[in-house]
């Protein structure tokens, strides 16, 4: 227990400044929580000891034994909280519930080198804020079987989820009906109560008369936001959509038909057109509940600067605590 004499402080890694790794020994000594309490960052902290992280923390038994009730009282404030609950109750000495912990965050827009219109359509239709996201990358044609795909987004929302379905292609151009398909649609989207919830895109831009323009940098930002891409077609050509999600390592549930078997023999979610809509649907709930899907949106919802910012940061600074 001789005197504490933190060692040179260097940045490392391109991360400012971080706090002295003290031994065991030293960490349940006042001098070194307080020389901890000095610095910008504690990541580096938990990284050095991680047992520390792990519970029953012997550590804090140690501390609270050796500086009992004088321990040095909790900073008012820490620049950059980029630990978690157990390394925070470790350098302030407070019970877990005591403090509001902020943690790291993340840009999907960023990240993901998002385009101007695929951010544009984000923030009209909250999709960082929805459950869940399924794609639809046709034209509006009846042999593409839409009606599936809404029916699907209709069983996500009765499992307690929001969701979007985004078609994105016009009206096809040399089909006279499929104007009047698209009422159909809208008619059976009206029934179930999914107005606001299944987009049509080519007409549903940022003014009543415009459409978004997918382009092909847009359709691929479609892509990296979607969970599902839903092909339940009656009859195809070639698969073109299935092989552009496998590109984007997106999910996909399409009807069993030939061309889409030529694509991905084994990779897509494959219901055959005599099992009816209800095991599409059923199949798109589990695609939607793969451990690999549900990390992505859990990230997303939890550790976007947009969520954190108005959820957590904002809240705690009107309080006044």
């Amino acid at each position: 227990r001789g005197a504490f004499t933190p060692a040179a402080i260097e940045p490392r890694h391109g991360h400012r400044p971080q706090c002295p790794e003290p031994p065991l020994q030293l960490a349940a000594d006042r001098r070194a929580l307080e020389a901890c309490r000095q610095q910008t960052s504690a990541h580096y902290f938990l990284g050095a000891r991680p047992e520390l992280g792990q519970p029953p923390l012997p550590f804090i038994d140690a501390r609270g034994r050796a500086l009992g009730p004088s321990a040095p009282a909790a900073p008012d404030h820490h620049h950059d909280l980029r630990f978690g609950p157990a390394a925070k109750r470790v350098l302030t000495g407070a019970p877990i519930g005591d403090r509001q912990v902020i943690p790291n965050g993340i840009d999907p827009a960023a990240l993901l080198r998002r385009g101007p219109v695929a951010s544009k359509l984000v923030a009209d239709f909250g999709l960082d804020n929805t459950d869940i996201v399924l794609l639809a990358p046709v034209r509006i044609t009846r042999r593409k079987n839409l009606e599936w795909a809404i029916e699907a987004a209709a069983a996500i929302r009765a499992s307690g989820r929001s969701v979007q379905l985004l078609i994105t292609g016009p009206p096809g151009p040399h089909n006279p009906r499929a104007l009047e398909y698209v009422q159909d649609l809208k008619r059976l989207t009206e029934r179930l109560g999914l107005a606001e919830s299944v987009r049509f895109l080519y007409e549903q831009g940022s003014t009543p008369s415009s459409g978004y323009a997918v382009d092909a940098p847009t359709l691929s930002d479609l892509y990296m936001l979607s969970d599902v891409v839903t092909l339940p077609s009656e009859s195809e050509g070639f698969g073109l959509p299935l092989a552009e999600a496998a590109v984007f390592r997106v999910p996909v549930v399409c009807t069993d038909l030939p061309a889409f078997r030529e694509v991905a023999p084994e990779g897509a979610t494959f219901v055959p057109l005599s099992d009816g809509p209800a095991a599409f649907a059923a199949a798109v709930l589990t695609a939607i509940d793969s451990p690999a899907a549900r990390l992505r949106r859990e990230v997303i919802h939890a550790l976007s600067w947009d969520r954190i910012v108005s959820e957590r940061l904002e809240p705690l600074l009107l309080s006044g605590t």
